[in-house]
């Protein structure tokens, strides 16, 4: 298939998928439907259908069997703060296929459960996770060295008694109390799933990594393994690490 692209609102995107047998859309996708009444709510349904009914064709055909089907899922979500106060959702979901990937991107909503018009482009294979990555902002690496402390083993109680607090921190510890003492601009999680999701919970077997972004500094990945790794990362750095969890979970 040729790169193809096609813009959808959300209830017809969330028919187009019905359609398919799919009843829910996609994470991090979100819409929530805004109708006056039932009788309402169904002729909008009608209009979309309408909508789907004139663009469809045996490429959309594909990119939708891609999908509810994928080979392998990436999940993008989180937030970028845009004001002193605000901030806005971003959303990406990457189906990669055998044949193609369809990317999938949407503007935020009015609030954090509601999404607004949703991008879906078919792309190589191989250039899915780096246009699911496009969301986010475009900022260099942090500057800050690499990071690694242990996971915390101590209840809630135990962290905040002065016994425990009187112990003395690691350096690692330290630094990563420094880095992170600050506001993020944007922070967020990249999931990687093998196969479709047939439910909403968490698949088994799923990987990931968060990334977060700080002004005057840059963005680092955060890993999740028997330490935590905090490490700064470019763009191109961070999609490294996600294809890598994509070949992983694609081959089982």
């Amino acid at each position: 298939m040729n790169s193809r692209q096609w813009t959808f609102e959300g209830l017809p995107f969330r028919i187009l998928l019905e359609q398919a047998g799919r009843d829910r859309l996609p994470f991090p996708l979100q819409f929530r439907p805004s109708a006056d009444s039932a009788a309402d709510y169904d002729r909008q349904r009608d209009d979309a259908a309408h909508v789907i009914d004139a663009v469809m064709d045996e490429d959309l055909r594909a990119a939708v069997h891609t999908i509810v089907e994928p080979r392998v899922r990436v999940e993008v979500v989180g937030h970028v703060r845009s004001g002193r106060m605000e901030h806005r959702k971003v959303r990406a979901h990457a189906a990669i296929g055998y044949d193609f990937a369809v990317v999938l991107t949407q503007q935020p909503g009015i609030d954090d459960r509601s999404g607004g018009t949703i991008r879906m482009e078919c792309v190589d294979p191989f250039r899915g996770v780096t246009n699911a990555l496009e969301v986010l902002p475009r900022v260099a690496g942090g500057a800050s060295p690499r990071i690694e402390v242990d996971r915390p083993r101590l209840s809630v109680d135990e962290q905040d008694s002065p016994l425990h607090q009187s112990v003395p921190r690691t350096s690692g510890e330290e630094r990563y109390k420094r880095l992170f003492s600050r506001a993020p601009s944007s922070a967020g999680e990249i999931l990687v799933c093998a196969g479709p999701a047939p439910d909403s919970r968490l698949t088994e077997g799923t990987t990931g990594i968060q990334w977060v972004d700080f002004e005057d500094d840059g963005r680092y990945m955060i890993r999740h393994t028997s330490i935590i790794s905090v490490i700064g990362a470019s763009a191109s750095d961070l999609a490294t690490e996600v294809r890598g969890l994509v070949e992983k979970a694609a081959a089982g």
